[in-house]
């Protein structure tokens, strides 16, 4: 039984590390994928603002 509990709680450490990775991943991915909006948008009107 000890054996099983042991178990079930390392288990739950590893679900715990790869949520914590997940959401890390996932906010990275948001912050850059909003970072290279910004730059494509300030691109743009830099090349608008050239062409006048």
């Amino acid at each position: 039984m000890l054996a099983f509990f042991k178990s079930l709680a390392s288990n739950m450490q590893k679900m715990t590390f790869l949520y914590q990775a997940a959401g890390t991943y996932i906010q990275n991915a948001y912050n850059t994928m909003y970072y290279n909006e910004q730059q494509v948008v300030e691109w743009v009107i830099g090349q608008i603002g050239g062409n006048e």
